[in-house]
Parts: structure tokens; C-alpha cells; sequence
């Protein structure tokens, strides 16, 4: 992170995606707080964060139902994931990484 901002704001700085676990997220969640404040603190502009896991996506598409808000981000534009064609479903599940 500290290279990260270490780039030309005058560009809109530097999109840098990163995948949080969720377990981070929820039962370290005074550490990822830190984290982001300090980034955002320092000059931070702009993070992608990806917080969900492969269990997650797959939990999704047996009950749609329980996962109306779950979005996710691809390729510069996002949807909710229990619209997706399930072809599609399965791609990104595929490229998920835990």
C-alpha cells in the first residue's frame, strides 16, 4: 500500500484491487479498520475490495434468496451475482480464490 501512494495523484492515483478474506473482514475487523484508515489517511484514493468466498458464491446459487445484495465487480462493471446467467455464475466461482 505504501508504493501505492507513492503515484501521481494528479492522474487519480492508482486502483489497486485487493481480495480480503472474510474471516479478516469479520474477526479482525480493528485490524482491516487500521489498515484502510492509514491508507486513506496517507492519500489513498481509490481500493477494489473483494470480500467473499468461493462457499459464499455457491451457498448463493442454491438460495438465491438469502443473497439478494451479494455483488460482485467484473471487468469495470458490477451486478448482483444471483442475476448472473449461471454460465457466468460459474466463472467467476472459478476464479475465486479460497
Amino acid at each position: 500500500m505504501n508504493t501505492i501512494l507513492k503515484t501521481d495523484p494528479i492522474n487519480g492515483g492508482t486502483v489497486t484491487s485487493y481480495k480480503i478474506s472474510r474471516e479478516f473482514f469479520t474477526k479482525e475487523r480493528d485490524k482491516f479498520d487500521a489498515l484502510f484508515s492509514a491508507y486513506w489517511e496517507m492519500g489513498g484514493l481509490q481500493a477494489n475490495l473483494t470480500i467473499i468466498n468461493k462457499d459464499d458464491l455457491e451457498a448463493a446459487i442454491k438460495n438465491p434468496e438469502k443473497f439478494p445484495n451479494l455483488m460482485v465487480r467484473i471487468g469495470g462493471w458490477s451486478a448482483r451475482f444471483i442475476d448472473l446467467d449461471p454460465v457466468m455464475q460459474q466463472d467467476i466461482i472459478r476464479r475465486t480464490l479460497y
